[in-house]
C-alpha cells in the first residue's frame, strides 16, 4: 500500500512538471489575453499564441478579403479557442469615410458567406499620425470623435473595440471632457495602448491607465490594457530587450493587478512577431 502510494504521488509529480514545462513562461490566463497579426499573412504561428494563452487575435484584413486564407486562418484560430477580430484603420478615415464604409462591407459579406466569421472588428485610426496634428489637435479631436459616433452608429452586427493611446486624457475632446474620456463615452470596447515598460511608479503604467480604469467603470466601457514589445526609440514605451522573464513577470503582475475591475477584459500583447522574438531573444522579420 505504502508504495502504491509513493508511486502514485511520483506519478503526479512528473504530471504537475511536465505541464510546467510545456507552458514554459505562458502567461497566466484570467481574462481575455490578445495579439495582433499585422502583415495579414496565412503563415501565423498559432502555436506560439496557443502556448500563450491567447484567446483573442487582431488580425489585419485589406478591403478586398482573401476569402480561402482568412477562413483557414480563423478556422485555425476557432480550433484552438480563439477568437478574430477583422483590424484596420487609417488616420484620413476620420475626413474621408468612404473606404471605411467599403471595408466593412467587406468584412460583413465576407461573415454572411463564411462558416468561419470574424468575431469582431478592431479600429486603429490613430489621427495623430495626421501631419497637422501638432498645430490643430483641437479640431482634429473633434472630428475623430464626429467619426466615432458614425460608425457606432452603424449596424455592424461585431462588436467594435477602439484603440487609444493613454495621453488622450490629455487632449482636449468636446463639452469639457478630455478626448479619451468623450471616447469611454461614445464606445463600448477600448484598447488603452498603456505602453510603458515599468507598471509602478509615477511614470508607470498602471499610474498612466488610473482615469482610464475609472471612466470604464463610469460608462461601462470594457477595457483591454495593451503593451507594447516592438522596438522604439523611446526605450520606457516598450519591452524589446527586456528579456523574456521580466516581460512575463509584469504581465502577471499586471493581470494580477488588474483582476478585480469588473470592466477590464484583460490584456493586449503589441504584436505577435516582436512578442515571439522578444522570448526566443532575436529580431522580428518585420519590425
Amino acid at each position: 500500500m505504502v508504495v502504491r502510494i509513493k508511486f502514485g504521488i511520483f506519478i503526479l509529480l512528473i504530471v504537475f512538471a511536465s505541464l510546467y514545462f510545456v507552458k514554459d513562461y505562458a502567461v497566466n490566463q484570467q481574462k481575455v489575453i490578445s495579439t495582433w497579426i499585422w502583415d495579414g499573412r496565412a503563415d501565423v504561428d498559432l502555436q506560439f499564441a496557443k502556448k500563450n494563452d491567447v484567446n483573442q487575435l487582431y488580425y489585419y484584413i485589406e478591403k478586398d478579403i482573401n476569402f480561402e486564407q482568412v477562413s483557414s486562418v480563423i478556422k485555425r484560430a476557432n480550433e484552438m479557442d480563439m477568437e478574430v477580430y477583422a483590424l484596420q484603420g487609417d488616420p484620413t478615415w476620420i475626413y474621408e469615410n468612404g473606404e471605411v464604409v467599403e471595408w466593412l462591407s467587406s468584412v460583413k459579406e465576407y461573415n454572411e458567406q463564411s462558416a468561419f466569421p470574424f468575431a469582431g472588428i478592431v479600429f486603429d485610426v490613430e489621427p495623430y499620425l495626421l501631419p497637422e496634428w501638432d498645430r490643430d489637435a483641437k479640431s482634429i479631436s473633434v472630428q475623430f470623435l464626429s467619426f466615432i459616433r458614425k460608425i457606432e452608429s452603424m449596424e455592424t452586427e461585431l462588436p467594435i473595440k477602439w484603440t487609444v493611446p493613454f495621453w488622450f486624457d490629455n487632449i482636449p475632446g468636446e463639452n469639457g471632457l478630455s478626448l479619451a474620456e468623450a471616447i469611454f463615452k461614445e464606445t463600448n470596447g477600448i484598447i488603452i495602448m498603456a505602453y510603458r515598460n515599468k507598471l509602478f511608479g509615477q511614470d508607470g503604467l498602471l499610474k498612466h491607465i488610473e482615469a482610464e480604469i475609472e471612466w470604464s467603470k463610469k460608462y461601462k466601457t470594457s477595457l483591454i490594457v495593451a503593451v507594447e514589445t516592438r522596438k522604439s526609440e523611446v526605450e520606457k514605451i516598450s519591452f524589446y530587450g527586456k528579456g523574456k522573464d521580466q516581460f512575463y513577470s509584469s504581465m502577471k503582475k499586471l493581470q494580477e493587478t488588474l483582476k478585480q475591475e469588473k470592466y477590464i477584459e484583460g490584456i493586449s500583447i503589441h504584436y505577435l512577431d516582436t512578442w515571439k522574438a522578444l522570448v526566443n531573444g532575436n529580431e522580428p522579420a518585420n519590425q
